[in-house]
């Protein structure tokens, strides 16, 4: 059903997985604000014989005109014709009830008469990831009603909302060359031609898209194989990447930071203990610095909501170098799980 919604964004906390973040943000869904699926309904009878009733809930026979037809007339509009009084007579019927066509949605009546009301269910992907200036599209498939080219790339030089929902995006498309330097994306051909289609359109064609794509990660489990030690901790930051792939299987390659907080021994450089190491005189926490590359899957099996994000990085955690800290895993290699939200597919 077609409704405005608060959609959370989070991770969360599970003895595999990682922690719990949650980012609240505006959302919409496939319908206006004070949305009322009355409005939708299209209640009728049949015109010239029928109209209806004074409550508005059925349709009822205009005898006057009906009365009035011949035999072929009457068997015609499907009424019957009673041969004993050469009268045509009809019954009164439910009032039929149709929805307005909304497209992209298959409409369900719920209710009857003027009761009834239609609510909605979509029927095509929405638009998510949705931001796409800048990005480059390679046309495998030519979407219907469209004058794109087969094996054609084309850069997006504009998007806008089709609708206040927000739900899918009308993009400008301008004539590309496939441009293998780096970022492997595409550069607009000199008198290339434009072309205006719906991203759902690119996406239900399984057109190959490419494209920045940034937004915050966290990574809570590390898994140091030089020490075969596990760490769990906090961190929070940020990443950028480059995002290529069909809609529901792309792949990010992504650069991230984090900042997180990590136990260390506090120690005595003055003292040293029988090994010939400074003298451990406690523990504090302290801030850890980290880098890491990796990669980001996202997969969308549903054309509503978004993809689930997850992935892979490699990297390493810096601490201060002050000599009363020993943090045992500074500058170590380690391996994560990444749960991210990406701000490039925000609907």
């Amino acid at each position: 059903m077609l409704d405005f919604v608060i959609r959370s964004h989070k991770w969360c906390l599970t003895p595999i997985i990682g922690m719990c973040l949650i980012l609240t943000a505006p959302a919409w869904s496939a319908t206006p604000d004070k949305f009322d699926p009355a409005e939708y309904v299209h209640p009728e009878c049949q015109p010239t014989y029928y109209e209806m009733n004074e409550k508005g809930d059925k349709c009822v026979a205009v005898e006057e005109k009906i009365k009035l037809l011949d035999s072929a007339s009457c068997t015609a509009a499907n009424f019957n014709f009673d041969k004993k009084q050469k009268l045509c007579v009809a019954q009164s019927k439910e009032l039929e009830i149709k929805c307005r066509p909304i497209p992209g949605y298959a409409p369900k009546i719920s209710g009857t008469g003027k009761d009834a009301k239609c609510n909605f269910e979509r029927t095509t992907p929405v638009s998510a990831p949705g931001d796409y200036i800048g990005d480059c599209f390679h046309i495998k498939a030519i979407p219907p009603d469209t004058a794109l080219a087969e094996d054609k790339y084309y850069l997006v030089s504009g998007q806008k909302n089709v609708d206040a929902n927000n739900d899918d995006r009308e993009l400008t498309l301008v004539s590309a060359e496939n441009w293998w330097h780096w970022p492997p994306g595409c550069a607009a051909e000199i008198g290339g031609t434009q072309h205006q289609v719906l991203a759902s359109q690119l996406i239900q064609a399984g057109a190959s898209r490419r494209g920045y794509a940034y937004g915050f990660l966290t990574m809570p489990y590390k898994y140091f194989p030089g020490q075969k030690s596990f760490l769990i901790n906090v961190p929070i930051g940020g990443y950028l990447g480059w995002r290529y792939g069909q809609a529901g299987s792309g792949t990010t390659l992504a650069l991230a930071v984090t900042l997180g907080s990590v136990k260390a021994n506090t120690v005595d450089p003055t003292k040293l203990d029988a090994a010939g190491k400074p003298t451990v005189t406690g523990t504090a926490d302290v801030a850890a610095f980290s880098r890491a590359i990796g990669i980001i899957f996202d997969v969308l099996k549903s054309s509503k909501g978004k993809a689930f994000k997850a992935g892979v990085f490699v990297g390493r955690d810096i601490v201060n170098s002050d000599p009363t800290i020993d943090y045992r895993f500074n500058r170590k290699t380690w391996v994560a799980i990444q749960l991210g939200y990406d701000f490039t597919d925000s609907q």
